[in-house]
């Protein structure tokens, strides 16, 4: 009777040893998955953070951004998985050993959140250029077209019906087209001074159609003010007209 219970104590003493051995063996293996998991989400936040710091010499940023953000989803998943498999060891590590776990995590936490904010601050300065480009182009289209159009009106011959008040009225409209013209063009000029990396060596139509605005700047300023100068001219005339005629008619 002695001898079937010391055997049934020792069956059970087996059996704690064994699901102990166990325990420790399944502990071990999920800590070392723990580790690769950390080393691959540490190579995941290197290399993010290497392609973010190069991003600036990039040509087309659109692309590198989108890699970056979905490198850094996926580091968001591992780090996840790297969670659950410390919360499976919470019982099974010595105290010290599980919160050094629990400081890498939180390691890993704030790395990914700089990552992250920093990705997403970059991607909308990138999309805030693009759209500044964009922006820009067109409105150096419009007014390329519009200094082509005038260059053709003022260097057609003025329609005058030599009345004072026909003169003042295109003198006006002349004085209108130049605070116009000055107008556009403090628009561009503001634009690149705001956004002084708007406008890289690689935009070629961009610095093509800002030397065309250059060029075709000089030619309306040149045309106008030789409509301006005749116009002068004639409105001088007609005032001397003017006067002299009044003079006759108070000596007559």
């Amino acid at each position: 009777r002695i001898g079937g219970e010391l055997n049934a104590n020792l069956k059970n003493l087996d059996g704690q040893i064994h699901n102990e051995i166990e325990r420790i063996e399944r502990a071990l293996q999920i800590e070392n998955d723990f580790h690769h998991l950390d080393k691959e989400l540490d190579s995941y936040l290197q290399i993010s953070s290497e392609q973010l710091k190069s991003s600036q010499h990039h040509q087309d940023k659109g692309i590198i951004f989108q890699t970056i953000f979905d490198r850094l989803q996926q580091a968001e998943h591992e780090l996840n998985k790297l969670i659950q498999l410390s919360e499976r060891l919470i019982n099974d590590l010595p105290r010290s050993k599980y919160e050094q776990l629990k400081r890498i995590i939180e390691h890993r936490q704030e790395h990914l959140q700089t990552l992250n904010k920093t990705c997403q601050q970059a991607r909308s300065e990138h999309k805030h250029m693009i759209k500044t480009q964009h922006r820009l182009n067109e409105d150096l289209i419009i007014i390329n077209d519009w200094f082509r159009r005038l260059i053709q009106d003022l260097t057609q011959p003025l329609e005058l019906n030599l009345s004072l008040n026909n003169v003042n009225d295109l003198q006006d409209s002349m004085n209108q087209l130049a605070i116009s013209i000055k107008q556009r063009l403090v628009r561009i000029e503001q634009a690149l001074r705001d956004e002084p990396n708007l406008i890289s060596l690689s935009d070629v139509e961009i610095r093509e159609r800002l030397n065309t605005v250059e060029q075709l700047k000089y030619q309306v300023k040149s045309h106008l003010n030789k409509q301006r100068i005749i116009l002068d001219d004639i409105h001088q005339g007609i005032t001397q007209y003017i006067k002299l005629t009044s003079e006759v008619k108070t000596v007559i």
